[in-house]
């Protein structure tokens, strides 16, 4: 049995759900603040290479006090997992969506129209809201293509709804990383916090989100304002512009 570098509270953390870390942190928590630089990122870099841990920004860009994000790049038995997910119902650190687009609603009460008809903003605004306000609270995961009472339905929906393509789910990750870009302040970076696996059962595929805490605020753009989101019990609740400053705060010292 081939026996590894020891896993630090942060890399150990980072196996089960994405963690924003600095290079300094890591180096702190091994006790190499001592030892030589370039060594001490090699020895870094072999730790995250040994339990398949990706770091983003990588190493070597950037300073060492920048955040990064470190995230496994792949999680074993997903389907485990996932059931273990939808047992647990939604909480303050999951939610269920049953589509990132299609507003499943208008076509059950008005079934014929052309796709487009069925593109909702507001299903859209509804998973962006979420993805915010679990990084401004404690990171969570999101799962899309289940309704609210568990049952898996799947996001084929959506892909009526994009351009038709062999690989639907790639486009799909893809609309979703596009939106969170043009919708949410700074989302260029807060991509780096969202990890995207697929899940099939049996026909269905889910889209599993799992959000990184993020250390900056996260605020959702609509209509020419920004709208900051958190998690408080397994709702995504708005904070009033009076109390932005002092959430900060909090979050900086709790959080």
């Amino acid at each position: 049995m081939t026996v590894g570098p020891p896993a630090c509270p942060s890399v150990v953390a980072a196996l089960s759900s994405p963690v924003e870390r600095s290079l300094n942190s890591l180096i702190e928590e091994y006790g190499w603040e001592s030892e030589e630089l370039l060594g001490s990122l090699m020895r870094i870099r072999e730790v995250l290479g040994f339990y398949d841990i990706d770091c983003l920004p990588p190493i070597g860009e950037g300073d060492l006090t920048e955040l990064r994000v470190l995230r496994r790049k792949d999680t074993p038995d997903l389907t485990s997992i996932l059931s273990n997910e939808i047992a647990e119902g939604e909480s303050s650190a999951l939610e269920f969506k049953s589509s990132l687009m299609l507003d499943r609603k208008k076509l059950a009460f008005k079934p014929g129209l052309a796709a487009q008809e069925y593109r909702s903003t507001e299903v859209i605004f509804s998973a962006l809201k979420t993805i915010v306000a679990f990084s401004n609270s404690r990171g969570g995961t999101l799962l899309i293509g289940i309704e609210d009472s568990g049952n898996p339905i799947g996001i084929e929906g959506d892909y009526s709804l994009m351009k038709q393509s062999e690989s639907p789910f790639d486009v799909w990750e893809l609309t979703l990383r596009s939106l969170i870009e043009q919708h949410i302040h700074s989302g260029f970076s807060l991509n780096s916090y969202v990890a995207i696996q697929r899940i099939a059962v049996g026909q269905c595929t889910i889209a599993r989100l799992q959000i990184a805490q993020r250390s900056n605020l996260s605020f959702l753009k609509r209509d020419g304002r920004l709208e900051l989101y958190v998690r408080s019990g397994n709702r995504s609740i708005p904070v009033p512009l009076e109390e932005i400053e002092n959430f900060f705060e909090m979050k900086k010292r709790y959080m």
